[in-house]
């Protein structure tokens, strides 16, 4: 039997590997093919500079994390109705979601993440009446590019690059009189 280990900080470092045995012998490879056994967790299981799993004891934030999170809690707290978001589906390549609170009005914002998709544009389908203003947030560099507003059948343009979501968020009536 293999280790048995008695402390999660035993396991940092330690992250399985598999052979992926049947694909070299379907693939006929001569070379050997390994899997590592993990998934997306950012800073979920990162180490601390005091040999301390962060998650679990907490511990400072070094480098980029600080305005990062700060930049994606602005995101957040700019939610209509302050109760987070529930996930919808609009598109196979991106993470949609809408606010997830009673007080929030339907069909008035939405949140687009496209993660390492890196596509070129976003078609949507809104009604004719209902005006949005749009904006392209760019989580790698935290900047928001503010792109007018648009209704009905529209195209957004978008920087082909990863990391980056779309924001529609529906503009207040005064607003819209000067909109193309």
């Amino acid at each position: 039997m293999e280790k048995i280990y008695t402390s999660a900080d035993q396991l940092i470092g330690r992250t399985p590997l598999l052979e992926l045995a049947h694909i070299e012998r379907e693939e006929r490879l001569e070379a050997r093919i390994l899997a590592k056994l993990e998934y997306l967790n950012p800073a979920g299981s990162a180490k601390d500079r005091d040999v301390r799993i962060w998650w679990s004891h907490g511990g400072t934030l070094y480098g980029e994390c600080p305005p990062r999170l700060a930049f994606l809690s602005q995101v957040l707290a700019d939610i209509p109705g302050g109760h987070g978001l529930k996930s919808i589906h609009l598109n196979w390549d991106e993470v949609a979601a809408v606010p997830d609170s009673p007080l929030a009005e339907e069909h008035s914002y939405y949140l687009v993440y496209f993660s390492f998709m890196a596509p070129l544009f976003r078609r949507f389908h809104m009604d004719d009446e209902t005006w949005f203003e749009i904006d392209i947030l760019d989580t790698w560099n935290m900047t928001v590019t503010h792109l007018g507003k648009r209704r009905g059948e529209f195209t957004v343009p978008l920087p082909g690059k990863p990391y980056m979501a779309l924001r529609l968020k529906k503009a207040e009536r005064s607003h819209c009189d000067d909109a193309s």
